[in-house]
């Protein structure tokens, strides 16, 4: 998810020239995929990560910020950071879709599938046929890979230690130094709402971000709006 995300800002990255109204309908369409991984990263108590993807999300509090030149975009449009041990894992993984020449195979798959099946030749038809074949396997090796002992090693000491190594990251000397530039006491609230709750993101100049889970649903909190 880490890396969807990744690849969405690079297109946000492009689309800046365009009009707002285009930029904004784009990320309307994107801002749930967001949000599902801030909110897996919350539940891992992963704060500052979490936090990392609610900025890039840019909600309507971050726009605000922004207008306020709490930050400049240059120094956080940067997509999500890694940790070294998903780096170990995804490193693994992107050689299988390599090996497969994966891109390839499903641009070429994509590109026969368009061709109406009234009109695909036989040639056409077997070479599908091949290709999901061929995704199948990858899928399978997919799966095997990620169920793998050295792979269950690495998940097992990041779900021990993700907490700790996201502080490492340089995002929050980033982040503080830029609340620092507004006010000495000012703090950073950053709200993600859920269908249940709403989790609230905290940072202050001096500390590490903390995390505060209010109990009232989306219908309760749009009532009380």
């Amino acid at each position: 998810m880490k890396q969807s995300v990744n690849i969405t800002e690079s297109i946000r990255q492009d689309f800046r020239q365009l009009p707002q109204d285009l930029q904004k309908f784009y990320e309307d369409t994107i801002a749930a995929y967001y949000r599902d991984l801030a909110n897996l990263l919350i539940e891992q108590d992963r704060i500052l990560e979490a936090q990392r993807v609610l900025d890039l999300l840019k909600l309507q509090e971050i726009a605000e910020f922004n207008r306020r030149g709490i930050r400049g975009n240059e120094d956080t449009r940067t997509g999500i950071e890694l940790l070294s041990l998903e780096t170990q894992i995804w490193t693994g993984y992107e050689q299988l879709l390599n090996d497969n020449n994966t891109n390839q195979l499903g641009t070429e798959l994509t590109d026969l599938r368009i061709i109406p099946e009234t009109e695909r030749t036989p040639t056409q038809k077997e070479r599908i046929k091949e290709l999901e074949n061929l995704e199948q396997k990858l899928v399978q090796q997919l799966t095997e890979y990620l169920e793998s002992n050295p792979v269950r090693e690495k998940v097992a000491t990041l779900s021990q230690k993700a907490k700790e190594q996201s502080l490492d990251l340089k995002y929050l000397e980033i982040l503080q130094d830029k609340l620092g530039q507004l006010d000495q006491n000012g703090v950073l609230l950053y709200p993600l709402v859920s269908d249940d709750r709403i989790e609230l993101i905290i940072t202050t100049l001096d500390k590490p971000p903390i995390r505060r889970t209010v109990n009232i649903t989306r219908i309760e909190l749009n009532q009380a709006i």
